[in-house]
């Protein structure tokens, strides 16, 4: 999910295209996923951690 892109670029793609920037479609949904903690251990105090209320359920 890397991408290299200027500023203006980025700019552009987020007024043209529905889909989230590439940063985001990767490192949000494993948020939501309690697997995603059990498997790498991620505590409270790490970057991608999302408290258990903020988690996302759809079913």
């Amino acid at each position: 999910w890397r991408m290299k892109a200027s500023k203006e670029f980025q700019q552009m793609l987020l007024s043209m295209d529905f889909h989230a920037p590439a940063k985001l479609r990767a490192n949000i949904p494993p948020t939501n996923l309690e697997e995603f903690y059990e498997t790498f251990d991620v505590k409270e105090t790490d970057k991608m951690y999302r408290a258990p209320e903020n988690r996302l359920k759809i079913w």
